[in-house]
């Protein structure tokens, strides 16, 4: 999670790049799972 001053509070979360993120993540696992190569996520 990145913030701005290493201790934020909830609200203080940019969920835009938390958002950005998950996407990337669950592309890999996608690729990864398509590919038969589940340890490679």
């Amino acid at each position: 999670m990145r913030t701005n001053n290493g201790c934020a509070g909830y609200s203080q979360v940019d969920w835009r790049q938390v958002e950005d993120d998950v996407s990337r993540l669950q592309m890999r696992i996608a690729k990864a799972t398509k590919a038969q190569r589940r340890n490679k996520v």
